[in-house]
């Protein structure tokens, strides 16, 4: 079961499905490219000496939007220029989770704090 190589990101095959926008991404073959990507991890997971294996996959999540495509037959797929971010919010994870932000939830979270100051402050 392959997981996301990012530091922070919990994505893994088995947690997340096609539906849910999630794709999972191979290092590419060209090697100047590769060596891009190998550096960003290093610096994102502050793991100078890290090195992909067959398997490392980086998750979708992990590039911009522009940075990706929809193919012929619907498969998202990236750009030879595309690079991963190297920072993302620590609780970036799948849409929808319990770690992710919502704005329905962080408006209830903000109005809870507001009636709270204004019930124990006044």
């Amino acid at each position: 079961m392959p997981s996301c190589v990012m530091r922070y990101c919990s994505n893994y095959t088995s947690k997340t499905s096609k539906s849910q926008g999630i794709t999972y991404h191979s290092f590419p073959t060209n090697e100047l490219r590769c060596i891009r990507w190998v550096d960003i991890v290093r610096k994102q997971r502050n793991e100078e000496f890290w090195q992909p294996t067959k398997s490392s996959k980086i998750c979708s999540i992990n590039f911009k939007v522009e940075d990706k495509y929809l193919s012929g037959k619907g498969y998202t797929l990236l750009k030879k220029s595309a690079l991963p971010v190297l920072e993302l919010p620590r609780a970036q994870s799948i849409p929808g989770s319990p770690n992710s932000l919502t704005e329905e939830k962080l408006f209830i979270f903000i109005y809870l704090f507001i009636i709270c100051f204004i019930v124990c402050y006044h």
